[in-house]
This record gives C-alpha cells, structure tokens and sequence, in this order.
C-alpha cells in the first residue's frame, strides 16, 4: 500500500485494480481445483484423453480431459469423465458462483453436475461409477 501510495500513476484507478486481482485469485483457486480434480482422477486410474495416451493406453478405468481453449469449441463443461460405451459424467467446477451464458441452465437441467471442492468431485465420481459401470 505505501508502495502504491507513491505511485498512484502505476497502478490507476484503486477500484479496477482490485476487482482484476480478485479475478485472478478466483482464476487461479478454480484452476486449482480442476487440478487437483484432475490428479485425483489420475490416481484412481483414468487416463488423460490425449492422442499419444489413447495409443499406449491397454486398459485404462476410463478417460477424462477438458477443451484447454474452449472459445470457438463444444460448449463443453470443465471436466469430462467416461468409459467404454457409458453416458458421459460432464462437471462443471466452480469456487464462487459466477456462471457463462448456458452453464447454469445445463446444471439446472442436469446435463452437467457441479462441484464445489475435491470431496465433491469425488463423490460425484464415485456415484456416477455406480450407476455406469
């Protein structure tokens, strides 16, 4: 703050800059999750759904990924999770609840699931594994 409070000219307007650190810090926690979700998934024996590891892989418990740059892609939720011939387990993953245009209404409808935290996550996993396979 003091540092700020000699340089008022780098850092403009109080507000705007700290509206952009909270968004980076809510970024960050969310990326966070979906990392730890990711990990997790990885440890139970699912396999991240690349080109390479769908060559090598011989038999994984299935397959997860997400659309790195999804702008001009899917309308496709964070995380997808799936196996051999079963309805796909689609998890949208938020840390506050600030939503893109539709992805309340596929949550809503419940053509995605929502998880808050990795507990979450993992038992939407695991009662979705239930169901499946």
């Amino acid at each position: 703050e003091q540092v700020r409070a000699l340089n008022p000219h780098l850092f403009g307007d109080q507000a705007l800059t700290t509206k952009l650190a909270q968004e980076c810090v809510t970024f960050a926690n969310e990326r966070k999750l979906q990392d730890a979700c990711e990990q997790w998934l990885e440890s139970q024996g699912y396999v991240r759904l690349t080109a390479a590891n769908a060559m090598a892989a011989k038999s994984p418990r299935g397959w997860f990924g997400h659309l790195a740059q999804p702008k001009g892609n899917a309308f496709m939720p964070d995380v997808f999770v799936f196996t051999k011939g079963r309805p796909a387990l689609l998890v949208e993953l938020k840390v506050r609840e600030d939503y893109r245009p539709g992805q309340l209404a596929m949550i809503e409808r419940g053509d995605w699931v929502k998880a808050t935290n990795l507990s979450e996550f993992k038992a939407l996993v695991v009662a979705w594994e239930k169901e499946n396979i």
